[in-house]
Formats: structure tokens, sequence, C-alpha cells
């Protein structure tokens, strides 16, 4: 383990969603993802053993659920980590069995993973000036690419548990950063994408496909208007992925010369 950055324990058999959890938190510099355990009983056993700062699951896990193994651990003496307890539940009164003893937070699925690392950040009390985030600061520009696109994804309707909904701010980011990526989608955009999410491009390309068709079903006509206006190709009912992507990255960069202008 680097001994600089804080050690998580990721505990969920959805090995999707754990990769795209652990990539969120390692994007920062600040967390090492030591483990994703898909057993209940191997990661208690993992949790003895390695002792992680944070340890993160979901709360239906064989053999041994989330809120077993955080009341295990609560009786270890001198280990208290920051437990994270996640699932589709949404019922009061068992989040409040759920966070009883030994766990720090409960989020109802789906949440959307920036979200996710800024209130783990809370817990621990980091901020942008923690010795963990040097390399955090250094990418704040791309922060405000992520935070930018975040908002337009989620006023369009697109739900962040769908792998779509990330692959989309991923390319429309790509595109911010160097406008020209849109002419050449498949080597600047889907390439990179697939590599770093362990996938294909054609997986990509499909995913991005549906979370589009997804927020033009879901979105109010004034919406998609507001967002797109004349700029599509009335033949069709729904903008292509290029389209969609170059749209949205365009409004991204406007989104931030405009917030310059009124901080200068």
């Amino acid at each position: 383990m680097n001994s600089n950055k804080i050690s998580v324990l990721i505990i969920d058999d959805n090995k999707s969603f754990a990769g795209m959890l652990k990539k969120s938190l390692e994007y920062t510099n600040i967390y090492e993802v030591i483990d994703i355990i898909d057993d209940g009983i191997a990661a208690l056993k993992a949790a003895f053993e390695y002792r992680p700062k944070v340890i993160i699951a979901d709360l239906l896990i064989p053999n041994l659920n989330g809120k077993e193994i955080s009341s295990m651990i609560e009786h270890v003496p001198d280990y208290k980590p920051i437990y994270i307890i996640y699932s589709s539940i949404n019922e009061d009164e068992v989040i409040k069995d759920i966070v009883r003893g030994g766990v720090s937070h409960y989020f109802v699925q789906p949440f959307d993973l920036d979200i996710f690392v800024c209130r783990l950040n809370s817990l621990l009390n980091i901020n942008v000036d923690s010795k963990f985030s040097l390399e955090y600061k250094e990418n704040s520009q791309k922060d405000t690419y992520v935070s930018e696109a975040t908002k337009l994804l989620r006023r369009l309707g697109i739900p962040p548990h769908i792998s779509g909904y990330h692959y989309l701010r991923e390319a429309i980011i790509l595109a911010a950063e160097d406008f020209n990526r849109v002419n050449t989608m498949m080597n600047s955009i889907y390439k990179p994408i697939a590599y770093k999410n362990d996938s294909t491009i054609a997986r990509v390309e499909r995913s991005m496909r549906h979370a589009i068709e997804v927020a033009c079903d879901r979105s109010r006509v004034h919406v998609l208007e507001d967002f797109f206006g004349s700029t599509l190709d009335r033949n069709k009912d729904k903008p292509s992925n290029r389209e969609f992507i170059a749209l949205l990255a365009d409004r991204v960069i406007l989104n931030l010369i405009t917030i310059r202008n009124k901080d200068n």
C-alpha cells in the first residue's frame, strides 16, 4: 500500500459498479483501493488483515452483509474505520437500523459518484489544501469540466447508475479539453474511454447511445429544445453520439467562459 494515500476496501459483488467507484476514488490521487471483494467473510478477513482507513460496502453481500461486517469490526480494539454502506433500500426505519453503531454514512442507490467522493472527503475532513491533494489541486480545471458536464447530464434526466452516463461525461470532458476530438470519435473518444474502463469500443458506443435515448425519452420537449435548438438534423428523432457530445461540450465551454467573466 502507498502510505501517502488513504487506503480503501470496497465490498461489492457488482464488479462493474465497484470498478467505476474505484476509478472515481483513485482519480483524486487521495485514495488507494487495496481490493474489491465480493464475499462478506473474505471481506471481513481482509479488513482485519489490512485495516484500511475506509471501508465501502454494498448492503446485500453474500455470506455476511454490509451491516453484519460493520457490527463485527465495531468491536475490534483500536480500529475505527470510516465505514460507508449503500443499497437501493430507501425506507426510514431500515436506514435508521443500518446506521446504528459503526456506520459513518449510508447512500441510497443510484447516487452520483462525484457527490459520493465529496461526501467521503468531508467525513475525513479533507479539503483542497490537504497534504493528500496536491495533484488533485492541479486537476482543478478538469474538476470544473466534471462539475459542468454532470449538471448538464442530470438536467437531461440520464440516471447516474447506467454506464452510458459515465462514458458520456468522460466524452464531454475530453471534447471540452480539445474540441477537435469530436472529429475523430473512434480514436480520440471511444478508444481511450474503453481502455480506461476495461471495456470495448463497441460497448462504450452502445452504452452512450442508450443513455442518449434515455435522455430523449425522459426529458421534456422544452428542455431538449433549450439544449439542442435548431442545431440537430430534423430528419432524425434523436441526436447522434457525435452531435450530443459536441453540443454538450460546447455548452460546458460556454458556461466556463461565463463563470470566468463573472469572476473578473
